[in-house]
């Protein structure tokens, strides 16, 4: 399956417009944020719609996480000599291009994953420039079992070539333990990019970040 996007290099100019689109074209969407000490890979693709929607919003200028070691949607858990990174952790270390960065806007045809009564957006994207001009792009595949191809037109943008990394999991409730500490973990990404277009594949239940070089 193939999705369209398309990203411009003008930012929206007042928070209301952005407020006014985002509240007209997208349903409200649960978030399954874990109630064990450490959040499963379901829970951060779904985090990543949570951060899209945020950022998107422009009056929100800080997403955090109020405790990290040992806690509920725990970062890292620790246990005497050992330590292990959780998912949550990764999703947070993606989005940091996103911090301080100039809002781009971006149209999409998301789609719908649909599971009984439940139908969510398929995909979800944003973009931003950061403080040295480069492009980045956040795009979540929702659909569990399902990959999904992206070809984005980059409107105003003279692109050379893309590259990024995924955070994905063999199962939907997969997570990293001390005796398998990397099973959820991000791997390198790459995309191409020609004519003005960047295309990717990004696998199920993944949260991908993407860097365009100009």
């Amino acid at each position: 399956m193939r999705r369209a996007a398309s990203f411009r290099e003008q930012p929206r100019s007042t928070k209301a417009n952005a407020r006014r689109r985002r509240s007209s074209n997208r349903s409200a969407l649960p978030l399954g944020l874990g109630i064990g000490v450490q959040a499963e890979i379901q829970s951060t693709y779904s985090m990543g719609f949570f951060l899209d929607e945020r950022y998107y919003i422009l009056y929100t200028w800080l997403n955090n996480i109020a405790q990290m070691v040992n806690v509920l949607q725990a970062m890292i858990i620790t246990d005497k000599e050992r330590m292990v990174l959780t998912p949550t952790y990764y999703v947070f270390k993606m989005y940091v291009p996103f911090q301080d960065a100039t809002f781009i806007p971006v149209t999409f045809d998301a789609g719908w994953y649909t599971h009984g009564t439940v139908a969510l957006p398929h995909v979800d994207a944003i973009a931003a420039k950061d403080t040295n001009g480069k492009l980045w792009m956040e795009i979540t595949n929702l659909d569990p079992n399902e990959p999904i191809e992206i070809e984005a037109a980059l409107a105003g943008i003279t692109a050379k070539s893309a590259s990024g990394e995924t955070l994905t999991a063999p199962k939907v409730d997969s997570v990293n333990t001390f005796d398998a500490a990397n099973t959820v973990m991000p791997k390198p990404i790459s995309a191409k990019v020609q004519g003005g277009k960047l295309t990717l594949k990004l696998e199920p239940k993944s949260i991908t970040v993407v860097s365009v070089e100009q």
